[in-house]
Formats: structure tokens, C-alpha cells, sequence
């Protein structure tokens, strides 16, 4: 944590030995650091981050609750993958959850959609 140094001294030492400088004032008209221009830019956080369920409803806009029956369902191959942490803590990737619930994706009206799949009405085009 950096403090200011006391009125009237340059710097000043702390407690524990930590040397407190004032910070150097800059004159009117003096020569000051340029912006410089960035050609590549380097994310910190990662492209497919761990979400908690609160994290993920969020992401999602869907409850807890609704999630936390995602996780639950029988069979294990269509519940949403996720890593059980200790404690309770449960961590959803954001790409697992997007994989899920795109096999929930429709067009269309699903009840016209149905019955021109039952009809084979749908290979026609082809």
C-alpha cells in the first residue's frame, strides 16, 4: 500500500521500514510520456472460464433450481457435465453449458416441425 509522505519531507519511512516518497510534480509545459499504440492485444481471463451455478444462471438466465436439475438427469449421458468440487462447490464450463443447451435449439414451430419430420416431408428438398 503506498502512503503519501508527511507535509513537508520528501519521503519518510513507515513502521516497518518501507520507504514513503512524494510523488514528483510535473512543470506546465513539460516534455510528458506519450501514448503508445498497441498492434496485438493479449486477453487475461480465458475464452471458456468455470462458472458457478450463480455465474451460470447469470450466463444463462435460467434459475438454480432449473440448473441444478440439468446436472441431475437420468441417464448420467444427458445431464450437463460439470466438476463437483469440495465443500459442494459446483463448476460448470462455460463451453459445456453452451454444447448442452444447443440441442435444445429450434426453428420454426415446433409442432409443424414435428409433423413434417413424421411425414418425411423434410427430405423432399433434397
Amino acid at each position: 500500500m503506498l502512503r503519501p509522505a508527511l507535509p513537508g519531507r520528501s519521503e519518510h519511512r513507515g513502521y516497518n521500514g518501507t520507504v514513503y516518497r512524494k510523488p514528483l510534480a510535473t512543470k506546465v509545459g513539460a516534455e510528458r510520456p506519450r501514448l503508445a499504440v498497441i498492434d496485438e492485444l493479449a486477453l487475461t481471463t480465458p475464452h471458456d472460464p468455470y462458472l458457478s451455478m450463480k455465474a451460470l444462471a447469470a450466463y444463462s438466465g435460467l434459475s438454480t433450481r432449473t440448473l441444478r436439475k440439468f446436472l441431475t438427469r437420468t441417464p448420467p449421458a444427458q445431464a450437463l457435465p460439470c466438476y463437483r468440487l469440495s465443500g459442494g462447490k459446483v463448476l460448470v464450463r462455460q463451453s459445456d453449458y453452451d454444447r448442452f443447451v444447443a440441442q435444445y435449439r429450434a426453428q420454426g414451430r415446433p409442432g409443424l416441425v414435428r409433423a413434417i419430420t413424421r411425414l418425411n416431408l423434410d427430405q423432399l428438398g433434397r
